[in-house]
């Protein structure tokens, strides 16, 4: 089921409580259709539109983490053991350590070169 469009707008404010932007976080990794909608809100900033692009990547591939895995990993979120699989994977694979790279940057709110600051999943920037 989507979120609706005042879901999509509270999320996109940072006005959601912790379970229920973790399900919408979710629903996100799978819905370029509630993508979409989230990149129209008015109250979506522009770090976030990166947050949402960086996600819109995760592809899934066969061998590889699934994607809620891999924004886990990004973000503390995983298992010792399962932190360390993915470690080492990454280590092997070009694409999984990309995808890594990106959300590493967007948690700590680094950009490349010429980019805006932003921030992943509406932590503050430290800078």
């Amino acid at each position: 089921m989507h979120p609706s469009p005042d879901e999509i707008d509270r999320y996109a404010a940072r006005q959601m409580g912790i379970a229920d932007t973790a399900a919408i976080r979710q629903h996100l990794l799978a819905c370029p259709a509630c993508r979409e909608r989230l990149r129209a809100s008015p109250f979506y900033p522009e770090q976030g539109r990166r947050e949402t692009e960086v996600i819109a990547g995760l592809a899934e591939r066969p061998g590889c983490p699934e994607p809620s895995a891999r924004v886990a990993f990004a973000v503390d979120a995983l298992a010792p053991e399962r932190r360390t699989q993915i470690t080492e994977h990454a280590r092997a694979c070009p694409h999984c350590a990309r995808d890594l790279r990106a959300l590493q940057a967007l948690r700590e709110g680094t950009r490349p070169a010429g980019e805006r600051r932003g921030c992943l999943f509406g932590w503050k920037s430290r800078h």
